[in-house]
């Protein structure tokens, strides 16, 4: 099965908890993850994706599959088609956080003309932590209210 994956790693001069707890809220995930076009709750565990790539847009569902407060979390599609990640977050001290995130994509979601260095690659992952780390800094990732459907 023909999949890309990226992955990066930034250190965040904010507390862990500071950090980690913007990441709970998907549907700030547009505002920081470029293909990310919105991200809306339907349960607990579960999440519907809608992504665009060159202007071809495609939903899907993702599952929670691990989360571990303030250390990690892991997520996957549901269905034959793979979105899966995971990001982690460790302490480096009282006002210092390092996040790792991880991302992986089947090339079936998206066909046509995208060619393959456009799908997930460590320097897509890496622009959408710094994406992250900026708005976290200028308290943009707190002013979006949840929406959760169901």
């Amino acid at each position: 099965m023909p999949r890309d994956r990226g992955s990066a790693d930034l250190e965040i001069d904010l507390p862990l908890h500071d950090v980690f707890e913007p990441w709970l809220r998907c549907e700030t995930y547009p505002l920081f993850i470029a293909a990310a076009v919105e991200v809306v709750q339907l349960s607990s565990t579960v999440f519907r994706w809608n992504v665009a790539f060159e202007g071809r847009e495609l939903e899907f569902d993702a599952m929670i599959l691990e989360r571990l407060t303030q250390r990690r979390l892991a997520w996957r599609s549901l269905g034959p088609r793979v979105h899966a990640g995971s990001v982690s977050f460790e302490a480096l001290g009282e006002r210092r956080t390092r996040v790792a995130l991880l991302m992986e994509w089947d090339h079936r979601l998206l066909t046509g003309t995208v060619p393959r260095q456009a799908l997930t690659c460590d320097a897509r992952v890496r622009a959408d932590l710094d994406a992250f780390a900026r708005m976290l800094h200028a308290g943009s990732l707190g002013q979006v209210p949840p929406r959760v459907i169901g």
